[in-house]
């Protein structure tokens, strides 16, 4: 091993010379480098013109000399398919070369090169009694000619013999001259190549010189057969005609039904691939954590419920599952210890990201002498599932806060007063904290009311001692498993300091314990601090004074709802006092495995077509116009198959328009190597291809950005699958075909394998203009 520098503008030819001088190798020696910085997956890097920096080589990464031997053998190459299968490359089982970010040509050029029809068109030489030269609409025959010396590599090889991998340099160059898009190195779609190639090829071997204007004819009432005939023959005779059509285009009938008068058009268009839209899942998986009261293990359920659904609908699954009432539950998203927000029930599942659901105590009626001493406006006292907002429920109503105002001044005095005169212990909280949220009640008309409630959250914490600090000595550590509290608001307002403390005792259970042999508040493990909502700093002082919050015995807020509160533990003996490995403990619910199975159940290729062919509804902008009422009108539009090729191609449409990216849909596609087309046609002829074999599939996994391209085929001489990644051939098992990265799939009809191409004159050439130019229309 030796090390290498070089500027970054340097070429890989430097590159390969300085290595070469580096480790001794002879000047005569053929060499290559490879690009190993992806271990396991190295690349060679075949244009020697291109920088380091063109070639995304970075310093430090590893690369790979490689020496070719007397025989003329790689032996990397060599070491890919022996060491695979044992045996050398035979015929068809050829890897390909990733020239750079080429994955998606290699993977499709590796599925058309095993469709054995199209592939004995370029390996008989037929192609050149079409070729086009002089086509302005292809690549004047060049596509053509490099498609079929790639053939003859893949399949012939020179003297008989195939290597284990060949270069496509000279097709690349090919289809970048016809199909600029394609000239550089960038990532593209692998199905956008298989439609320019297979249009290339077309136009290069088009027998029909002259193009005529055709005019697809519309159904005007005569029968759908009389019409796709008439519009299927008119283009082969006057446009279309070559190996291409005859073999992977089909027609498709597109019916459009007026909603005013009920007039049927049908038209009649050509296809040379099926895409079919996966169906969007109607349902979404949510995982619900449930915190019973009195400290039990925390349980996960698996909830599965439709996309728009509400909250409520998560919680009468988890009601179910669990036992505990619908209307003790309250939503939350917990995120590194501490509440990041409150849901309310009828917040929308799309917008949850992760749910913590927690059970609290059922309401109780309102009685006369609590209705006394309720607020004027409950709602100030809402709990999180019966308010309307999805966010941190923090503020109060607007009545409570009016009342605040206007006799906070009267009782600021009065409150000063009571806490300076009894102890923060004995004192109720609730008269250390603004009375102006009490007044009186407003009559209702209804005879049944609830306690209004107040919620309080709880995050565990204790205090870091730092050796080095700027501003503090501690620095908080939030820990566990937060706690949310609810208080009906008659007994908070009577609460005193040690019944806050057992109350959080008594909500966190086992998890917590008592302090043996104390009494008092010394007999609890923590103390309590009035704390922002990530308990990182203090709710009530301002930030300049870097305060990590005030105790609660000096300062109160607690009938404010969403009020966050520290249970602040010694560093060193929070272990002892903080059950840290019961408040882990989560028990998985049977429901999570069974909702994920049933989420994950496959999509049939069936329920793709389906999908495809489903009534459109056209209307506001998609409107069609109407012979019949001579206006644009709604309508309704159906496409269906009407004649198949022998040769299918399906698409399956996984990239979708989320917003302002696409999103991929990796949804399992369960694909049947023998396919039935009977039931997606619609013609009624007998005579139409309806048995159809799998023989290969592209597939793609990642992203759309930085994804990959790999390639299953199914050899015709052997029948078994082999897995063409770039330039790795390995053999694969038939039942590993079918996978979420499938992409594009190749169906052969059964009369396929027999096909025989007839034996047809060359085309006539167009006249010449006279100054060596041909016309064309």
């Amino acid at each position: 091993m030796s090390e290498v520098v070089l500027s970054k503008q340097s070429t890989v030819k430097e590159l390969m010379e300085e290595a070469c001088a580096r480790m001794m190798v002879p000047a005569e020696a053929n060499v290559r480098v490879w690009d190993a910085y992806e271990e396991g997956n190295p690349k060679v890097l075949a244009e020697e013109s291109d920088t380091l920096q063109q070639a995304k080589l970075v310093p430090g990464q590893k690369i790979y000399m490689e020496m070719q031997t007397e025989g003329g053998v790689w032996p990397m190459d060599e070491a890919v398919h022996v060491g695979a299968r044992g045996t050398a490359p035979q015929p068809g089982q050829v890897g390909l070369h990733n020239l750079g970010n080429t994955c998606f040509m290699n993977s499709a050029l590796q599925c058309l090169s095993h469709t054995p029809p199209l592939r004995a068109f370029f390996l008989q030489e037929l192609w050149r009694r079409d070729l086009h030269r002089r086509t302005e609409f292809g690549a004047r025959g060049e596509l053509a000619k490099s498609y079929a010396q790639l053939m003859e590599q893949l399949w012939v090889g020179k003297n008989g013999t195939v290597s284990a991998t060949v270069a496509p340099r000279s097709f690349k160059r090919a289809i970048g001259k016809f199909a600029p898009q394609f000239s550089g190195y960038q990532q593209h779609d692998a199905h956008e190549l298989l439609g320019t190639l297979l249009d290339g090829l077309h136009e290069d071997l088009n027998r029909v010189r002259r193009k005529k204007y055709f005019e697809i004819p519309d159904s005007n009432g005569r029968p759908d057969g009389v019409v796709a005939d008439e519009c299927w023959e008119g283009i082969r005779t006057h446009r279309e005609q070559s190996c291409v059509i005859d073999l992977m285009y089909g027609q498709l009938r597109s019916q459009t039904m007026c909603s005013t008068c009920s007039a049927i058009s049908t038209r009649f268009d050509m296809f040379n691939c099926l895409q079919l839209p996966l169906p969007l899942e109607s349902h979404v998986l949510l995982d619900a954590t449930l915190h019973r009261l009195g400290g039990a293990p925390l349980v996960k359920y698996g909830t599965r419920v439709p996309s728009r659904a509400a909250l409520v609908e998560v919680g009468k699954q988890v009601s179910a599952l669990s036992g505990v009432p619908l209307s003790c539950l309250a939503y939350s998203d917990v995120r590194s210890c501490y509440f990041a927000t409150h849901y309310t029930k009828y917040t929308d599942v799309s917008k949850v990201r992760s749910l913590h659901i927690y059970e609290v105590p059922p309401p109780s009626p309102l009685d006369a002498s609590a209705a006394s001493a309720a607020p004027a406006a409950s709602a100030a006292s809402a709990p999180p599932s019966s308010s309307d907002s999805s966010t941190s429920a923090a503020s109060t109503s607007a009545a409570s806060n009016s009342a605040a105002s206007t006799s906070a001044a009267s009782t600021s005095a009065a409150s000063t007063a009571s806490a300076s005169a009894a102890s923060p212990e004995a004192q109720p909280i609730a008269s250390r904290a603004p009375q102006a949220s009490l007044g009186t009640p407003k009559r209702s008309k209804k005879k049944k009311r609830s306690v209004p409630y107040v919620y309080v959250e709880v995050v565990m914490r204790y205090l870091e001692h730092q050796e080095v600090f700027f501003l503090s000595p501690f620095k908080p550590v939030v820990f566990g498993n937060p706690l949310l509290l609810y208080v009906e608001l008659p007994r908070l307002q009577n609460m005193s300091l040690e019944e806050l403390y057992l109350l959080i005792i008594e909500t966190a259970g086992p998890i917590i314990k008592l302090v043996p042999g104390k009494t008092g508040l010394e007999r609890f493990p923590f103390s309590i601090s009035i704390v922002n909502k990530n308990g990182m700093s203090c709710a009530e002082c301002p930030w300049n004074r870097f305060c990590l919050g005030c105790k609660l015995g000096t300062l109160a807020t607690l009938k404010t709802n969403g009020t966050t509160l520290a249970a602040d533990f010694e560093q060193h003996t929070m272990p002892l006092y903080y059950n840290t490995g019961l408040a882990k403990e989560v028990q998985i619910d049977e429901s999570v495995a069974r909702n994920r199975a049933l989420h994950s159940k496959p999509i049939t290729l069936e329920e793709c077509q389906q999908q495809f062919s489903k009534e459109e509804h056209l209307t506001k902008g998609e409107q069609v116009y109407c012979k019949s009422c001579a206006d644009h009108k709604d309508a309704r539009k159906k496409i269906d198959v009407w004649r198949a090729p022998p040769i299918l191609t399906v698409q399956l449409k996984r990239f979708n328009q989320r917003s302002q990216f696409l999103a991929k849909n990796s949804k399992l596609v369960s694909l049947p190597q023998r396919l039935d087309l009977s039931s997606w046609m619609s013609s009624p002829g007998e005579d139409e291809h309806r048995w159809y074999q799998l023989y290969a599939v592209l597939n793609h996994s990642g992203s759309l950005a930085g994804g990959h391209y790999i390639a299953y085929a199914k050899h015709s001489e052997d029948g078994k699958w082999y897995c063409y990644d770039d330039r790795r051939v390995t053999e694969m098992e038939a039942s590993e075909v079918v996978s979420k990265n499938a992409y594009v799939l190749f169906y052969a009809a059964d009369d396929a394998e027999r096909w025989e191409w007839p034996d047809l004159p060359p085309p006539e050439e167009p006249a010449d203009d006279g100054n060596g130019h041909c016309r064309f229309m």
